[in-house]
């Protein structure tokens, strides 16, 4: 039986560091790129404007809005019942027949 000598080894050892150093190298980027994304997460890319959002007018006084603007009364809210049976959404003239039934029963 016959050792190897130091060299060789010395020189396998070389072979696989430089096998693994581009992957390593590659995850070395790939790491400092996600520490700065990471680290970005919690800059904005807008500036805030709280005032701008507390003047928006909400989607519903958007749309009462727009109602009146048109000459007609806004719509009453009526809360209709959960459909139970399958094909979706009630059709309009079930939704109709529904909120003329509630508003009679108020």
């Amino acid at each position: 039986m016959t050792w190897r000598s130091t060299s060789s080894v010395d020189e396998t050892l070389a072979q696989l560091d430089a096998l693994h150093r581009p992957l390593a190298e590659r995850r070395a980027a790939a790491r400092v790129d996600l520490d700065r994304m990471v680290a970005a997460l919690s800059v904005s890319s807008e500036p805030w404007a709280e005032a701008a959002d507390a003047e928006r007018p909400t989607p519903s006084a958007r749309r009462r809005a727009g109602t009146v603007a048109q000459g007609r009364e806004p719509d009453q809210f009526v809360a209709l019942p959960e459909r139970t049976t399958h094909g979706g959404p009630f059709g309009p003239a079930v939704r109709a027949k529904l909120i003329a039934e509630a508003l009679a029963n108020r």
